[in-house]
């Protein structure tokens, strides 16, 4: 039902009476407001980008949209160096973004490398390859993506799980269990030393366990995977990796919006004597 309009003499505009009665209370009180920020509807702009509290949604103004393509565009398309203050200017337009797009994190992996990299604020940075590919990477997601974030779909809890696997991988093989099938999937490492390499492969192993299930599921897909190896959760928790890890954040964000199905992931810590669950394929 639409709220009754009044209007504030303070700043002669009509409002919806709660929020007139709010702002009068203000005005008693002496409390500072301005006629600006005074908006109301069923989409109002915070920070730049529309929130619609009847669909629980956040979405970037197509304007906006247009022009960090633009910028992704020159910067993929640049030769050379850029100053310290540039890099950073794009890491935090790309940060603003991650409200609309928090799947764009992988992003911003090389670029904070680099700006670790020159402490100096008067500095140059080299446009490298690596950051490069980040951005067109991350151009590709917002050109199609519709630039909504529905919030209401990123909270359940462990019990909702389509599915719930279990992962671990050692020096000799890795492999994954669905607890709910009792279904299991083991595969060698490779010969060479690789006792350097264990949390590569155990990251490996989660995004092996995410592609099978999203091959199984054809709709709505919500999956409970667990491991032992608190770098992997982080990796798939926050999306934030080293990067020569970043390579599996990236390929789980087109698993999230694939035609197979739309992906709600959990990625929980084990302590190492809740390990009896999945010793069968270890």
């Amino acid at each position: 039902m639409e709220r009754r309009l009044l209007i504030l003499r303070s700043i002669q505009k009509a409002l919806p009476s709660p929020q007139v009665r709010l702002l009068m209370l203000w005005d008693n009180l002496g409390i500072p407001h301005e006629e600006r920020k005074q908006i109301f509807g069923p989409s109002i702009p915070v920070i730049g980008i529309q929130v619609n509290p009847n669909s629980v949604s956040y979405t970037l103004p197509e304007e906006s949209k247009l022009k960090l393509q633009l910028e992704l565009e020159e910067w993929i398309s640049w030769k050379g160096k850029r100053n310290v203050r540039t890099w950073q200017h794009l890491a935090g337009w790309i940060n603003w973004c991650l409200n609309v797009f928090p799947l764009l994190r992988p992003a911003l992996s090389n670029v904070y490398e680099k700006l670790c990299s020159q402490p100096n604020q008067n500095g140059s940075i080299w446009v490298n390859n690596a950051v490069c590919e980040d951005l067109s990477w991350a151009l590709d997601k917002v050109k199609t993506s519709p630039g909504l974030l529905l919030l209401e779909t990123t909270s359940w809890t462990l019990t909702a799980a389509t599915y719930t696997i279990f992962c671990d991988a050692c020096p000799a093989g890795l492999g994954f269990w669905y607890s709910d099938l009792n279904i299991g999937f083991v595969a060698e490492t490779p010969s060479d030393d690789v006792s350097d390499l264990i949390f590569y492969f155990e990251a490996l192993c989660v995004l092996c366990a995410l592609l099978d299930a999203c091959n199984r599921t054809s709709a709505l897909g919500r999956f409970v995977i667990y491991t032992d190896n608190k770098n992997t959760v982080d990796i798939f928790s926050s999306l934030h990796a080293k990067p020569e890890y970043n390579c599996y954040a990236r390929y789980y964000v087109p698993l999230s919006f694939s035609l197979i199905c739309y992906l709600f992931l959990y990625v929980v810590y084990v302590r190492l004597h809740h390990r009896y669950r999945w010793t069968l394929i270890g």
